[in-house]
């Protein structure tokens, strides 16, 4: 499950992990459980898009919440799980008591904040709430940058994840998640 706060770079570092992982790992999938609109086909889309073009879509396809809408998506993801040998689940960027369902259908979770005081409130929420494995933390930023403050714990600053901006998954992370898919189920 990627987390964290909204303008952080989930969305984008979501779609870069699976691309990332998907020529060596083919039967892995990721699911959008939010309703913002932002897919990855506008992640995909043309550089030629314009800015407008692309919030158009994201309106278009934006919805909202119901109480149906968590309980979906867990039902979804944990049917996925028995056909796929990872699930990223990018659930957008609020601590919701909504999220509950979600988070019994994830085991691991990783935090993508562009905002270092919003970290300890997405633990409590997904290892102490959730008791879901923490599998590292990511300080997005908006410059270009890599550094690696623990590799134990994989935790770094990393950035700049912007549609439109190609990078790729620091090698820390991508080792970890790729324990990760050797993980019994």
């Amino acid at each position: 499950m990627i987390v964290g706060p909204p303008d952080s770079g989930k969305s984008v570092f979501s779609h870069a992990l699976f691309t990332s992982l998907l020529p060596e790992y083919p039967d892995i999938y990721l699911q959008r459980a939010h309703w913002d609109g932002e897919g990855n086909y506008l992640l995909e889309m043309s550089q030629d898009a314009t800015e407008a073009e692309i919030e158009e879509f994201k309106k278009r396809d934006r919805g909202s919440l119901t109480e149906r809408f968590f309980p979906y998506h867990q039902k979804a993801i944990l049917e996925l799980r028995r056909q796929k040998s990872l699930v990223i689940v990018d659930v957008g960027g609020m601590v919701q008591p909504e999220k509950l369902p979600i988070l019994s259908a994830c085991t691991h979770y990783l935090i993508i904040s562009s905002k270092v005081e919003a970290v300890d409130a997405w633990h409590e929420f997904c290892r102490d709430r959730g008791n879901l494995t923490a599998v590292g933390v990511i300080h997005s930023s908006l410059s270009e940058v890599e550094i690696i403050h623990d590799s134990i714990r994989v935790e770094l600053t990393s950035g700049a994840w912007i549609r439109g901006k190609l990078r790729n998954v620091p090698e820390v992370l991508l080792k970890r998640i790729k324990g990760l898919l050797s993980y019994p189920r």
